[in-house]
Formats: structure tokens, sequence, C-alpha cells
């Protein structure tokens, strides 16, 4: 929940006011949901810089920390990132 409110928080600033956001944050999630635009770094080296749908692609993610990933549409434009093998699934 903290987390939730801080981002809508951060999102209000932007919006309402106006401000430049540059955040660093591991979760991938809440940067699809909240953010304009990620840059995807490893290595200190930016592996790609756009819109969170553009960026955050399961083989990106794969290519870049070695997890696999799905992503589910949750709303119109939005989407959210779960493993691609749940507990009790074959891989």
């Amino acid at each position: 929940g903290h987390q939730d409110r801080f981002f809508r928080v951060v999102r209000h600033l932007h919006r309402k006011r106006g401000l430049t956001v540059l955040m660093a944050t591991h979760e991938l999630n809440l940067a699809a949901t909240f953010a304009d635009r990620v840059v995807l770094l490893s290595g200190g080296k930016i592996q790609a810089d756009d819109e969170p749908d553009s960026v955050l692609t399961t083989d990106r993610i794969r290519r870049t920390f070695g997890v696999r990933l799905r992503r589910v549409r949750v709303g119109k434009g939005r989407f959210q990132l779960i493993p691609a093998t749940l507990p009790g699934e074959k891989p």
C-alpha cells in the first residue's frame, strides 16, 4: 500500500504541478503502471528507453535480467508482469 500511495503522489506532482520526476526502481509493475517513460539499465548501460509498453517486454527482461516473465493485460493500455511459470505449473 505504501508503494502504491507513493507512486500516486509522484504522479500527482508530475501531472498537477508540472514537475519532472526522475526515479530509480526495481518495481517493474509499478513502473509499468505509473511511468510515462522507462529507461532500462543493465551493467551501467542503457538497454532501452521508451514508453513502458515498448521497454518492458518479456524478451527484453529475459535478456537483461535472465528472468522469464509473462505480461497480463489488466486494463486499457495497462499490463502487469508475472512469473512465466506459476507454482504447480510445468515450465
